[in-house]
């Protein structure tokens, strides 16, 4: 059987697509791994978070293996900092999703605009254990 825990110390946005709704996300794990992913943002961010918490432990690497013929093919992934992490993600996707929505209400061409080029270009943390 082999067991692994860990931490997610860090999650980035790289990028993101205003026509796809495609978020980049870079997750930064205990050991040093480094994991790259892309999500659609929609409007339950439940959901984002639950497939992003189930992709960071689907995708995890298992280390390495023991001898155990009977439980070889067993493997149990924990996230240490689970509850943590669904709150900072779920209090910066709130943030995100008012200032996607902050941008429906603009009258001006000229600052949409501004803003939609900084959504393009946006690099931001969404969690960092500390």
């Amino acid at each position: 059987m082999i067991i692994k825990a860990f931490d997610v110390t860090r999650v980035e946005l790289i990028r993101y697509e205003p026509r796809t709704k495609l978020l980049f996300l870079k997750a930064v794990l205990s050991d040093g791994s480094v994991m790259d992913g892309e999500f659609v943002f929609g409007r339950d961010i439940f959901a984002l978070i639950e497939g992003f918490v189930q992709w960071v432990k689907k995708n995890v690497s298992a280390g390495k293996e023991d001898d155990d013929n009977f439980l070889q093919g067993v493997r149990v992934v924990s996230l240490k900092n689970d509850e943590d992490l669904r709150n900072g993600l779920y209090n910066s996707f709130v943030r995100f999703d008012a200032r996607l929505r902050s941008m429906q209400t603009l009258g001006d061409a000229s600052t949409f605009m501004h803003r939609y080029s900084a959504l393009q270009t946006l690099k931001e943390v969404l969690y960092s254990k500390g």
